[in-house]
């Protein structure tokens, strides 16, 4: 369970910072981006916290927790999704929207697999949060080097 709170913790390095450079509009697109981050990343970091410290103690709490970081890890990927990013940028702007619906179905499955006491369900649902924070990274690097 360490592990896993080590990984949640990497989660306030989720925040994307967009670099400005590029076109207006994908500078704009950055902007727009950047600010629905802000809007749910103090939740994300709450539930991740909540999870993490009741996890051994308060598995119904924990559980609780997983749904709420699901459920904003969706909406901040639904709301990156409607914001209409520039033609040439499309296919970067679908590997972060993916990389935050990924970590919404890694705390899904990790409630689910907790709920169980399914040790390797839990570990495929800890490698579902590595990948979400890596495809996140990914995804920002290419973009922010992108012009």
């Amino acid at each position: 369970m360490r592990r896993f709170a080590i990984i949640l913790a990497a989660l306030a390095a989720m925040l994307v910072v967009l670099a400005g450079c590029g076109s207006s509009e994908t500078n704009d697109y950055r902007g727009d981006v950047k600010e629905v981050q802000e809007k749910y990343f103090p939740d994300l970091q709450k539930y991740s916290t909540d999870a993490t410290s009741n996890m051994n103690t308060d598995p119904a709490a924990a559980s609780a927790a997983l749904d709420q970081l699901s459920a904003t890890a969706t909406k901040l990927s639904d709301e990156i999704a409607a914001i209409e990013a520039p033609d040439d940028k499309q296919q970067l702007a679908d590997q972060l929207v993916g990389a935050y619906s990924t970590l919404a179905t890694a705390a899904t499955d990790l409630k689910t697999a907790l709920s169980t006491n399914d040790i390797e369900a839990v570990n495929q649902a800890i490698e579902g949060f590595n990948k979400a924070q890596q495809d996140e990274s990914t995804a920002v690097t290419a973009f922010n080097d992108a012009e």
